[in-house]
Formats: C-alpha cells, structure tokens, sequence
C-alpha cells in the first residue's frame, strides 16, 4: 500500500507542477478573471483543491491548520498561490514517503456535509479521496485555461509513469497488434 501511496502522491506533485506551468501563460488579471458560474475564476477553483489538500493534510499529521486557504476568499496572487500549492504538494510527498502501514490503516474522522455527520475511514482511503479531488480540481482548471485560450499539458498518470521510470512501452507487439480486442488494443500503443 505505500508504494501506491508514494507514487500517487509523487504523481499529484507533478501534475500539479505541470498545471502550475500552465497557469504562468495567464496575465494576473486572468488569474482572477470570472469565467463561469460554476467554475467562477481560475484563482478560485485553484484555491478550492489547495483548501481541501490542507485540510486532508492537517488531519493525516494530526495537527491544526490555522493558515487554511479560505475558499470563499480565494488567493488572488499567483506567486502566492504557487507557493502555497508547491508547500502542500511537498509536505504530501513527505507524509508519503514517511508514513507507516499502521499509520494508513488509523481511522480519521470528518464532517461529511451531504449526510450530516461524521464520517471515519482509514487514512490510506483518505488520500484516495485526496487524490481524486485533486483530480477533479485539475480538470476544471485546465477548462477555465483552455477558456484563457491556453493550451494544457497532458497530465495523464500513463505520461508521469513513463517518464518516472515506474512503467515502459515495450514495442513487442509489432504488427499483432491489430489482432487484438479494441481495448486491449487501446492500452498497448
């Protein structure tokens, strides 16, 4: 479960590395330009993934959070978005790689606003969730930057593999390839 772990949150440090790349093509007043009702601006649906990175971080290491991104106040200031993104990304990376199994499997608790109560899980399921928030905030960044008209990195976790070293393309399968079944076909090239 660690080796997951590690390398899920090796992986949210890259995106989040390549995304924070792409925000540099945005002027500062694009930065905080209101795009949509939904997304509202860049710089608060950015604000929004680093609130709930703090907040999962602060009760993984049982400690307070004082300096919690307030949503409703979103950073305004890239370079001081930036700084406090890349700080959660490297205080996850080191939780990561400085957790125990038994520290994974100690139950957290939160409040769960949807059913109004709290909710426990072990904290490996957490990060999970961390991660799959992380996610789902990327992907509405990189919308809001393709409505600034700026183009995206690819932030596919096939692409942090490769490059990482963790997975290769092995050319193997030649000209067989278009033997196999679509999905399988989909996966090999």
């Amino acid at each position: 479960m660690k080796s997951i772990i590690r390398m899920m949150c090796d992986y949210n440090a890259w995106a989040n590395r390549r995304l924070l790349d792409d925000c540099t093509k945005v002027s500062q007043s694009g930065f905080g330009k209101f795009i949509s009702g939904e997304t509202g601006s860049l710089c608060e649906v950015l604000s929004r993934g680093l609130q709930i990175d703090q907040s999962w971080l602060a009760r993984l290491v049982d400690e307070n959070a004082p300096s919690l991104i307030n949503a409703r106040h979103p950073i305004r200031e890239f370079s001081e978005y930036r700084y406090h993104r890349m700080t959660a990304d490297d205080r996850l990376v080191a939780y990561a790689h400085d957790v125990t199994e038994a520290q994974l499997v100690r139950p957290l608790r939160h409040f769960n606003n949807t059913d109004c109560g709290d909710v426990s899980m072990p904290a490996a399921l957490a990060l999970f969730y961390l991660f799959q928030q992380q996610t789902h905030y990327r992907a509405q960044a990189q919308v809001a930057l393709s409505l600034l008209d700026v183009a995206c990195a690819d932030l596919d976790m096939m692409i942090f593999q490769r490059l990482s070293g963790l997975a290769s393309i092995e050319p193997s399968m030649g000209s067989n390839v278009h033997k196999l079944p679509i999905a399988t076909r989909i996966f090999a090239c």
